[in-house]
C-alpha cells in the first residue's frame, strides 16, 4: 500500500495539468542564438540556490499552468545560477544586483527590454510581459 502513494500522486499531478517552466540547460550565448533562431524573445532568470524569493518563485510562479505555457510557447526560458562565475559575470555585465531578477531581452539586438526584480506571482508575471510583448496575446491568469 505504501507503494502506490508515489503512484497515485504522479497520477493526480498528470490529471491536473501540472506544468512548468521548461528552462533550458545551455549557455547564455546558445539561448540568444536559439531565441533568434526561434524568432522568440529571450526570459532570464538571474537566481541563486540560497534566495529564498528565488526559491519561492521556482516552487509557485514557474509553477503556473497559464504561465508555464505561455513561456514555453513564446519564450527562450534560461536559468542562471549567479554563484558560477560565468554568470556572475553576465550579472554584472547586465548590472543585477538583487535576486530573482528576470530580464526580458530581444535576441536580435541584445537589448533588455523588461526588467524584473524580487519575487512576482504568475498574475504580475504576465502582466508585465503583456506590457513588453504588445504584439503578442499573452493570457490572463485564472
Amino acid at each position: 500500500m505504501r507503494h502506490l502513494l508515489p503512484l497515485i500522486t504522479l497520477l493526480l499531478l498528470s490529471l491536473t495539468g501540472f506544468s512548468q517552466i521548461e528552462f533550458r540547460d545551455v549557455s547564455y550565448a546558445d539561448a540568444l542564438r536559439s531565441a533568434a533562431s526561434e524568432d522568440k524573445y529571450l526570459l532570464v532568470d538571474f537566481r541563486a540556490d540560497w534566495c529564498k524569493p528565488c526559491i519561492d518563485m521556482e516552487k509557485t510562479t514557474f509553477q503556473d499552468s497559464t504561465l508555464s505555457s505561455f513561456v514555453n510557447q513564446h519564450l527562450v526560458p534560461l536559468k542562471l545560477d549567479i554563484d558560477i562565475e560565468a554568470n556572475k559575470r553576465l550579472a554584472n555585465l547586465f548590472k543585477v544586483n538583487a535576486y530573482p531578477t528576470l530580464l526580458l531581452i530581444d535576441p536580435s539586438n541584445g537589448v533588455v527590454l523588461l526588467r524584473m526584480i524580487g519575487y512576482k506571482p504568475a498574475k504580475i508575471l504576465l502582466g508585465d510581459l503583456k506590457f513588453a510583448l504588445p504584439g503578442i496575446d499573452v493570457p490572463d491568469t485564472k
